[in-house]
């Protein structure tokens, strides 16, 4: 059997994606990237900063 004329070219073309696909994984998706998710971060994302000084509100003012 005789070797396909193109498989240097395509292993060395897929080791070179496989490659750019874990630098990616490693350096942007990696776990220092990633936001810290709690419950104080999630509260301060859905309703907003704590006040310091919370102060009840009327609706007669």
């Amino acid at each position: 059997m005789s070797r396909h004329p193109l498989l240097p070219e395509v292993t060395i073309a897929l080791a070179v994606k496989l490659i750019v696909i874990l630098a990616a994984a490693l350096f942007v998706f990696s776990p220092k990237q990633r936001p810290r998710i709690d419950a104080a971060s999630m509260q301060e994302r859905l309703i907003g900063a704590p006040t310091a000084n919370p102060q009840p509100r009327s609706i007669l003012q």
